[in-house]
């Protein structure tokens, strides 16, 4: 199908990283009538890398912490994080250093719309899709914010030509109360 999933994983730091990824149906340009692989998204390749390295040196697979989404080239992606920037006043893709925090629970409505249309893109939804159907082993947590930022260079013009971008997401996780003791819900 030309379909690959490849991530970093560092259990020790609770980090996933989505480096370069490509689903079956995004390489085929469409669904197929047969099936292809049983991992058909992102998310199930990722989990499967996740709890087989965080077993292989012993850390909690409810450790996870993080996921980057490296490098992103979803182009629905990129304009909702070029909408997410301008509602904040941003002109470019700030680097890393610099980087630009969306928080859903900011008191900067714009922070908190941008946050949530980056929740909603592909690379967002992918995070979130993650965390939902696998609660049961990573726990119930959610994305507490998402830091965007391009990659070597900073600074990069919104308006300018995308292939020159290696625009990166930082998805930061957080162990979501239970609403009836307030304590962190356990897997």
């Amino acid at each position: 199908t030309g379909a690959f999933f490849g991530n970093g994983i560092n259990p020790q730091g609770g980090i996933i990283i989505a480096d370069n990824n490509k689903t079956p149906r995004y390489a085929l340009g469409q669904v197929p009538f047969f099936p292809i692989s049983r991992i058909v998204q992102w998310s199930q390749a990722a989990f499967g890398e996740w709890e087989y390295q965080a077993g292989a040196v012993d850390v909690g697979i409810s450790s996870l912490r993080y996921v980057i989404r490296s490098w992103v080239t979803n182009t629905e992606t990129q304009d909702q994080v070029v909408e997410a920037l301008r509602g904040v006043g941003q002109t470019s893709i700030p680097g890393i250093a610099s980087r630009q925090v969306f928080r859903r629970t900011s008191t900067n409505q714009a922070e908190v719309d941008g946050f949530y249309a980056m929740l909603g893109t592909p690379n967002g939804a992918s995070t979130g899709f993650l965390l939902a159907t696998h609660k049961g082993k990573l726990g119930i947590k959610r994305v507490a914010s998402i830091a965007v930022w391009n990659h070597p260079l900073s600074d990069v013009d919104l308006n300018s030509w995308r292939d020159g971008w290696k625009l990166n997401m930082l998805f930061t996780l957080e162990p979501v109360a239970n609403p009836t003791t307030g304590n962190p819900q356990k897997a």
